[in-house]
């Protein structure tokens, strides 16, 4: 009988754990700045912070370590115009930012702030 409630306990235990591990292997993502841990996503960015529209992956400004993605380049300039909006508008939203690749070697100030706390999220 004890060895039945054990061998239950531990396939019980061995499913939660697995089922664990599949909730945390959904929220990584491969790429990192320095390679050497996975980026938490819990919800990316998906359309434009300016005009709502789908994002278009080759528009996109770094701002500050963070990435940030938009439909047209019309809306790039209009961000770059009062980046803080935005960013403030996607933080209520909740929305997490892409990292910025690292651009360690031309010392940007963002990448210099990410290197401290090795995760942006806004």
């Amino acid at each position: 009988m004890f060895k039945r409630l054990l061998i239950i306990t531990l396939a019980v235990f061995t499913v939660w754990i697995m089922a664990d591990d599949a909730k945390t292997a959904d929220k990584e993502t491969g790429e990192s700045c320095c390679g050497s841990h996975k980026t938490v996503v819990e919800n990316m960015q998906t359309t434009c912070p300016v005009m709502g529209g789908e994002i278009d992956k080759n528009v996109y400004v770094d701002h500050e370590g963070a990435r940030i993605y938009f439909c047209c380049q019309a809306c790039v300039e209009t961000f770059n115009k009062d980046p803080e909006t935005y960013l403030n508008k996607m933080k209520e939203a909740g929305i997490t930012l892409y990292k910025a690749p690292c651009c360690e070697n031309n010392g940007c100030a963002g990448c210099k702030k990410h290197q401290k706390k090795h995760e942006t999220k806004i």
